[in-house]
């Protein structure tokens, strides 16, 4: 109809009273929306507003100096045009210093598991390198303990050997003439 007011919205400083009845106040009011701005010690950061039992008024926080900036000209008389449309949530909101640092700290400890996983392997291929390398030095001193021992020639009617019934202990192979032995040092 032709005699409502246009509408208008409601600015609105924070506290001395709940969300719901700055919105209620406002609405009985004929506000069209209502916006909230936060105090001055909380600077640019916002809430949610929880407005339930307001029916279907919209309303916004703003920052502090977001909301003097609003309020300066209106208190000077210069009219002050607002558009409240729904836009997205910046970014920076959401990452809050709490959540920077438990990134950090957890990307810190994936790379301390990472780099004792890459010491310990490196230390056991190490170790199992340098066992190879010993085990090569321990044959080398065998074949040279087998070389020293005293070779001999099997030949029959030797004093302590019955070429045709006994036999090698190592092998279990019976003597043949003329075979050449090794005499360990067991005998």
């Amino acid at each position: 109809p032709e005699g409502d007011p246009p509408p208008w919205i409601a600015l609105v400083a924070r506290g001395g009273c709940t969300f719901k009845d700055k919105v209620t106040n406002a609405a009985r009011k004929r506000a069209a929306a209502v916006v909230i701005y936060n105090e001055a010690r909380f600077g640019n950061s916002t809430v949610s507003m929880s407005h339930l039992g307001t029916g279907n008024t919209v309303v916004i926080m703003v920052g502090y100096p977001k909301g003097i900036e609003i309020l300066e000209p209106v208190r000077r008389g210069i009219p002050v045009k607002m558009t409240i449309v729904v836009g997205t949530r910046h970014v920076q909101e959401y990452i809050s210093g709490q959540s920077v640092v438990f990134v950090a700290i957890a990307f810190i400890t994936m790379m301390i598991i990472s780099l004792a996983w890459l010491i310990f392997y490196y230390i056991q291929r190490f170790l199992y390198t340098g066992s190879q390398f010993g085990n090569q030095g321990h044959r080398k001193e065998t074949k040279k303990a087998i070389s020293q021992l005293q070779l001999h020639t099997v030949k029959r009617g030797e004093k302590g050997l019955d070429v045709d019934v006994e036999n090698c202990a190592v092998c279990i192979e019976n003597y043949k003439l003329k075979d050449t032995v090794r005499i360990l040092p067991c005998k």
